[in-house]
């Protein structure tokens, strides 16, 4: 008995997960045609792929109905040929009816017109599956009526004769949805996200470039600060690319997530950094810089920005701490006076007034603007006279910009 019974609840088992798989086809199938509609062609194509690749498991494939076996297929033909799916209509053809031909499976009948069309009707619903040519096809069709019509004695191809022509239609599920992963390889690559769910879209070619995407996501996220996803990704991509060089940008091979983020983030504390510096959290700008070059103590700061900090740094009553930042924006510019007047301010700041007169007086010599000579000079005559110039007021009115 209890073999029984586990026999029967195996048997319902089975049965209930065919009807749910049947429920998520139909639903996707559905889906698609609506999406289509709609020209969303790429959620379109995911819907029909995603039915098509739970129907391409032949092991149960029998146990599907035939109608909705018959609606993925045309969902897949529809998306493969660029086409929207021509709506179900009681009407059919528009005029006379040459030719009526049967599938060799018997569940599908084709059927050819005076109207220059062929129809695909599902025999069990009696319900239209397809128009040839659909409406949205760059394939324009037969100009005349279309006098006969007839399916390849292995049901995949279906052939059409008018006046003057024959056209050969592809009805093989197996090809248009190799047809379909083709046309969309380009889109599943640039999104892998997508191309993860259609597993039987997955080749090497397309899984390597989909990994330098998501190697590239990976760099974005980490520049914005989002460092566990941007590992996360790059994690992904060594699914995809097991030999991916995760940084590219470095002569050698990267191939740890965690420090290649290090790397990639590098940037982003420095532009954290430059945030602090204009809130006047200055301490705060220092230590995302300081972190910055920890992560990647290669990273190159410009001298636009230490100088940045260097000049801020002496506004907000922080020289000292940021004595450093000057004489590195010094180092990397050299010639440029509105870099050493930063450092004359910060020099002054701290006491230094001899060098500070050196900077300024090359800053006077550089400027070309009558209203910062004047002030500089103005400056000097303080600092020669032992005189600190930089008040809290005169501070206040230099982090104003007056």
């Amino acid at each position: 008995m209890a073999l029984v019974a586990t026999g029967f609840a195996g048997f319902y088992g089975m049965q209930a997960d065919i009807k749910t798989k049947s429920s998520d086809l139909k639903s996707w199938a559905v889906n698609s045609k609506l999406f289509f509609n709609l020209d969303f062609h790429h959620d379109a194509i995911m819907e029909a792929m995603k039915a098509s690749q739970l129907l391409s498991k032949t092991w149960w494939k029998k146990s599907i109905p035939n109608d909705i076996q018959q609606e993925v297929k045309a969902a897949l033909f529809d998306v493969v040929s660029d086409s929207i799916f021509v709506k179900h209509t009681l009407k059919g053809h528009e005029n006379w009816v040459n030719s009526v031909v049967f599938s060799p499976d018997g569940k599908t009948i084709a059927s050819a017109s005076n109207d220059t069309t062929v129809k695909i009707w599902d025999v069990a619903t009696g319900k239209e599956i397809q128009t040839l040519p659909s409406e949205r096809s760059a394939n324009k069709g037969h100009e005349n009526s279309v006098n006969s019509v007839v399916f390849s004695p292995d049901g995949k191809t279906i052939a059409s004769a008018s006046r003057a022509t024959v056209k050969i239609w592809n009805w093989d599920f197996k090809n248009l949805l190799q047809k379909g992963c083709h046309r969309f390889r380009h889109h599943l690559a640039d999104n892998p996200e997508k191309l993860e769910k259609l597993q039987i879209c997955q080749n090497q070619k397309t899984l390597t470039v989909a990994a330098s995407t998501l190697v590239r996501q990976a760099e974005e996220l980490s520049k914005n600060g989002d460092f566990e996803s941007a590992v996360e990704k790059l994690k992904k991509a060594q699914q995809f690319d097991a030999n991916i060089d995760l940084n590219p940008k470095t002569e050698e091979l990267d191939n740890d997530p965690r420090v290649v983020v290090g790397k990639m983030s590098a940037p982003y504390f420095v532009t954290q950094g430059i945030e602090r510096i204009y809130n006047g959290d200055i301490k705060e700008a220092v230590a995302a810089y300081n972190k910055a070059l920890q992560i990647d103590p290669k990273l190159e700061i410009s001298a636009r920005n230490w100088n940045r900090l260097c000049w801020y740094g002496g506004l907000y009553n922080h020289a000292k701490d940021v004595m450093f930042a000057c004489k590195k924006a010094v180092a990397l510019a050299p010639k440029d006076g509105s870099i050493i007047d930063s450092r004359g301010l910060a020099r002054a700041l701290t006491g230094n007034y001899k060098d500070a007169i050196e900077d300024f007086e090359v800053s006077v010599k550089w400027t070309n603007n009558p209203k910062r000579k004047s002030q500089r000079q103005s400056w000097i005559k303080d600092l020669q006279n032992g005189k600190n110039p930089f008040t809290p007021e005169v501070l206040e009115k230099l982090r104003k910009g007056e």
